[in-house]
């Protein structure tokens, strides 16, 4: 069996550099949400819901059927609340290298690695079907590599750790797949790939088959009907029919076997249903705060609305209107989060994207060169995606609350950890739950050891502190802090003397003794400040 000589091998990714750059970048991508990742989980800390919640379902023996006891306020299982089933296949596949959270740490990287990849393949297709030769292809590539993982919807499931936009992604390169494909690549394993890439896709979320079923709807209301023919009748009816039976299948399996109910009404519809719209005032008013949270999103859409009008090209209305619903979605709900669209909440974007591609190759190629010149027009469709790309990069490395651009500011200043203290940091947190009774932690703290830690309260639930005597936290933990001032605060009035131990990773334990009959002297922000000193992270 012969073997690559080294020297072959670099000649060849001589001559095939570009490739190799596209790939190099792509796989950096990857590498680089994990280290951030790691940093986030050891350093700075997360917040337990969504993150822990998932960590839990990893480190579990059951699955994520019995969620931790915080996890009780969402009511009941994983599965009740959404069928991760991609994800958690993936997490578990990669226990067998690395136990949680760093088999989730590891999905992270891989999420942001698939993200990569959608936005080269969105970029390089819409260049391909402007008859762009393919040896000029990278460039393209490597834009949407770089800029889309770095956009509010990448960002904002790094951040804030949520496993939803693998999902999407995936569809989305198996729409595209699909259309090289009808667009006369001969390439045998393409079809192949498409399928498995749009299957997984679909099984990582039980929403993800609507948001397919809306892209090839607005793919087909926008296609030229006259043309469409029954190619184009197979490709679409195949598209929508996988979305809806995948969808039916996992929210029936949630219906019936999970017992889920009033996820939606959660952060949505309310209860009563929209009984919170009370006036067309409080939508207008709901709608601009909304355009002035996402400006990323809206320059993008008006982009892909100038080009269908100018160029009479009514396939480019797809993106605006498979997200159209989206929008009035995000517009009605309850939940203020979700009318801003921010952090994650535009997970869904990157399958909507592919709609004004699928319209223009929902008809067959030969049936595409007989419609009339008049009708045709040059399609310039580099132009808009180009510009929805670098809007959403914009939008996403923007400051908070728009974007996630303290990732910048904030996680990458946080000092390198090394396997031998996070082995320690979870050597510490495993003999703090040893103790069993009068302990509390914070949301950091517990999403690392969610099992362990399973019926320890989390600081901001504590209403009788003087039942506690010690506290386990990350002090970087930023959203943690009001409730750890709360706590300490509590001690000192009890007249507690405090005591402050810096432990690895930058975590903190606050040992509080038996209450004095006199008063002990300290002062709230001189405990607070040194609980802060306990973070290796610079001040300035």
């Amino acid at each position: 069996m012969s073997s690559v000589h080294p020297q072959q091998l670099f000649q060849a990714s001589k001559r095939n550099w570009r490739g190799v750059l596209l790939v190099a970048v792509i796989l950096g991508q990857g590498l680089f949400a994990f280290a951030v990742a790691i940093l986030l989980f050891y350093r700075g800390g997360v917040y337990f819901l969504d993150a822990g919640y998932y960590v839990h379902a990893l480190a579990s023996e059951n699955f994520g059927q019995q969620p931790p006891a915080i996890g009780d306020a969402w009511g009941s299982s994983l599965y009740a609340t959404h069928m991760l089933l991609t994800p958690l296949f993936i997490t578990q596949f990669f226990r067998l290298f690395l136990n949680a959270p760093l088999n989730f740490i590891m999905f992270l990287g891989l999420q942001h690695l698939v993200l990569a990849s959608a936005g080269a393949l969105l970029m390089m297709v819409s260049f391909s079907l402007n008859e762009v030769r393919k040896q000029k292809l990278w460039m393209p590539g490597i834009l949407g590599a770089l800029l889309l993982p770095f956009s509010n919807i990448g960002l904002g499931s790094l951040l804030y750790p949520h496993v939803e936009v693998i999902g999407t992604s995936l569809v989305a390169i198996g729409i595209l797949l699909l259309v090289l494909r009808w667009s006369g690549s001969d390439n045998k394993w393409i079809l192949a790939t498409a399928i498995s890439a749009i299957v997984f896709g679909l099984l990582a979320r039980e929403d993800i088959g609507v948001h397919l079923f809306i892209t090839v709807a607005s793919a087909v209301v926008c296609s030229q009907w006259k043309l469409f023919g029954r190619k184009g009748v197979r490709r679409a009816g195949a598209l929508l029919l996988a979305g809806f039976l995948m969808t039916s299948l996992l929210m029936g399996y949630q219906r019936f076997f999970a017992e889920s109910e009033g996820v939606f009404a959660l952060t949505y519809s309310g209860t009563p249903a929209y009984a919170h719209i009370t006036s067309i005032w409080y939508l207008l008013d709901r709608a601009l705060h909304m355009l002035a949270s996402r400006p990323d999103l809206i320059i993008g859409l008006a982009a892909f609305v100038m080009a269908a009008v100018v160029l009479r090209k009514r396939e480019y209305l797809a993106f605006p209107l498979a997200v159209a619903p989206w929008l009035l979605l995000n517009l009605t709900a309850i939940d203020p989060a979700k009318n801003a669209m921010g952090i994650y909440h535009l997970f869904p974007i990157i399958l909507y994207a592919t709609a004004p591609v699928l319209a223009l190759r929902l008809s067959p190629k030969e049936s595409v060169e007989e419609e009339p010149a008049e009708q045709r027009g040059p399609v310039p469709m580099y132009a808009t995606y180009g510009v929805a790309v670098i809007s959403l990069f914009l939008g996403g490395i923007a400051a908070p609350p728009i974007g996630g651009g303290y990732l910048f500011t904030s996680i990458l200043r946080l000092p390198p950890i090394g396997p031998q203290e996070i082995k320690a940091t979870h050597s510490v947190i495993e003999e703090f739950a040893s103790i069993g009774s009068r302990i509390t932690v914070d949301d950091a703290v517990m999403s690392l050891r969610p099992v362990e830690l399973g019926e320890v309260p989390l600081i901001p639930t504590v209403s009788e502190p003087d039942a506690y005597d010690s506290a386990l936290l990350f002090s970087n933990y930023l959203l943690g802090h009001a409730g750890v001032r709360s706590l300490i605060d509590a001690w000192i009035v009890s007249n507690r003397q405090l005591k402050v131990t810096c432990l690895p990773g930058g975590m903190a334990r606050i040992d509080a003794a038996s209450a004095a009959e006199e008063s002990t002297g300290q002062t709230l922000e001189g405990q607070f400040n040194r609980v802060l000193g306990c973070h290796p992270m610079p001040t300035k």
